[in-house]
């Protein structure tokens, strides 16, 4: 014969459309799976209804938020979800990030540290606090205003599964990710880098605002650092070689590299012609070039004018061209550095006789100079004399002035001080009434406390009175519909009675099973009435008659304690 069993309707298994799942035949073969799916709804229904998004309390929190994560990372990940993420630092806020360490709150600096146990730890806790986000936003608007509306709440689980699959993808995905991650970091300052080059050229000066600028988006020095040179290279700058003291090497330290100034071509040529062009104002400032100086004011020429000799002739022809130099002597050609070249007013002041003139004149206007010294020198002295008896008398008064002030001032602290006093003591009066308020209100709350537990205590006594009944209507559904269900047999031989026997021992272990399940979850008359169904089956079972009369008592301790709430 067919061994099939009818089961009543589960209130607690509801379609879609909020209506109840129909009963519905089970065969044998079916029944293990059909349960251990049920559980397993069941156990998760459980663990959301009775464990709630928990809240982790472990000491200060750091007012940074990276900081913050660092700290949950040294720790091991999270076991709980921290206090942060509903508080006024919103650190549910990641989810928008496009971070996944972040995402995951993870501190991606840690990677090499961060184990597959950690990632799934977190990966747990975070899609928790967003299931119970979601729970709590179905019933209130306000709730899922504060979390960016219900669209980017039911978004949010699949920005985070996507975080997880990336980081657990392999083994060296978050190498990955954390390269990327500084890429990104360092490209989003590449503008101010740029910004700063504008001119042509880098200075140490420039690599402390960038650095600046880097450490505010989490990047470290040298992180910045090394894009910088990069940039730098990128743009066709090389560095000032006479401050380097030698030819660029890939093999120097990046702070050597950045020590000193770099420039692009352009930048170059023009600081060599103008530091060119200011020795030769010092060198010809008599107005005369001689060419015996020729190999000197080469030397002298640095950077890139200094290894083109055809550009240092042409500027040194232009300069003396446009300070008004000509050629002089036998051969006048335009551009020839082998003759010597003088400007006008120095062809005049060689002459001799202007020369005798010019020298005269400066001997007279030294010997006027020393007469005019002593004479204002006399007259100096005797200024200091009267500044000095003017200066002793503006002291003595300042000094008259500051005792005044002195004597005023003290007066001043005194008043502070008998004030200060009363303040203190009107203030002491105000915490002793505040503090004996709060003692009162302390008190009050305690008292309301206690009302508070002693009424959900009896609620409790309620609601098992309440679940014993709706279980006894399931029974007694139950009970009509197997009435109806099952067919009489009649045991034909000896070989069936014995089977029947084997039949009735094997279910009443699973009717014990399924009254053990139930009673674990509160429902006491149906526990009681599975465990009368293993004594009709196994009337010496012993753990059957145990649960019976386990039940029992707990359903006449709710029923005593239910009759003395309506009393009172």
């Amino acid at each position: 014969m067919t061994d099939e069993k009818t089961l009543p309707p589960d209130e607690s298994l509801k379609k879609p459309d909020g209506s109840p799942v129909s009963a519905e035949k089970i065969l044998p073969q079916d029944k293990a799976a059909k349960e251990r799916d049920a559980g397993e709804v069941q156990a998760e229904k459980t663990s959301l209804k009775e464990e709630p998004a928990k809240v982790h309390d472990d000491g200060p929190v750091p007012s940074a938020r990276y900081e913050r994560i660092k700290l949950a990372t040294e720790k091991g990940g999270l076991k709980l979800c921290p206090t942060s993420f509903s508080d006024k630092n919103k650190d549910w806020e990641i989810i928008n990030s496009d971070n996944p360490f972040e995402i995951l709150y993870l501190d991606y600096r840690a990677y090499a540290s961060i184990s597959r146990t950690m990632i799934d730890g977190n990966f747990v806790v975070i899609k928790k606090f967003w299931a119970d986000v979601n729970s709590d936003a179905m019933r209130s608007a306000r709730t899922a205003n504060k979390y960016g509306g219900m669209d980017s709440i039911h978004k949010y689980p699949m920005i985070l599964t996507k975080s997880y699959e990336r980081l657990t993808a392999d083994e060296k995905e978050l190498r990955r990710c954390f390269d990327e991650i500084i890429k990104n970091k360092q490209e989003s300052i590449r503008s101010s880098i740029e910004h700063s080059l504008t001119q042509g050229e880098y200075t140490p000066v420039i690599r402390k605002s960038v650095t600046n600028i880097g450490r505010k988006i989490g990047l470290t020095e040298a992180e910045v650092a090394s894009f910088l040179i990069g940039v730098l290279k990128e743009e066709g700058f090389t560095p000032e070689l006479e401050d380097y003291n030698g030819p660029l090497k890939e093999t120097d330290s990046i702070d050597k590299k950045l020590s000193v100034i770099w420039r692009t071509d352009e930048k170059h040529l023009a600081v060599s012609l103008h530091k060119f062009q200011t020795f030769l104002d010092g060198k010809l400032n008599n107005g005369i070039y001689n060419p015996k100086d020729y190999v000197s004011i080469t030397e002298a020429a640095t950077g890139f004018l200094k290894n083109d000799a055809k550009k240092l002739k042409t500027t040194l022809i232009d300069y003396l061209k446009e300070k008004s130099f000509k050629p002089v002597g036998k051969f006048k050609t335009g551009n020839d550095l082998t003759v010597e070249w003088k400007t006008n007013w120095a062809k005049r002041t060689t002459h001799p006789l202007i020369l005798k003139v010019v020298i005269f004149l400066g001997v007279v206007v030294i010997i006027a100079g020393l007469f005019y010294a002593t004479i204002e020198k006399e007259e100096t002295q005797k200024r200091k004399v009267e500044v000095r008896q003017a200066i002793e008398a503006m002291l003595k008064a300042e000094q008259e002035k500051l005792k005044a002030q002195q004597e005023k001032l003290k007066a001043e602290q005194e008043k502070n001080e008998t004030l200060n006093k009363a303040a203190a003591d009107k203030k002491r009066l105000e915490d002793e009434t505040r503090q004996a308020n709060e003692s009162k209100f302390m008190a009050e709350e305690a008292k309301l406390k206690a009302e508070q537990e002693k009424l959900k205590a009896q609620q409790e006594k309620y609601e098992v009175l309440k679940q014993a009944d709706a279980d006894k209507k399931w029974l007694e559904d139950g009970a009509r519909q197997k009435k109806k269900t099952e067919a009489p047999t009649v045991a034909t031989n000896a070989a069936e009675r014995k089977k029947r026997e084997t039949d009735a021992l094997i279910e009443a272990r699973q009717y014990l099973k399924d009254g053990i399940d139930y009673f674990n979850k509160g429902r006491l008359l149906v526990c009681i009435e599975q465990m009368k169904e293993v004594l009709k089956r196994d009337p010496n079972n012993a753990e059957a008659r145990s649960y019976i009369d386990k039940s029992q008592a707990k359903i006449d301790e709710a029923n005593s304690e239910f009759e003395k709430l309506i009393i009172k």
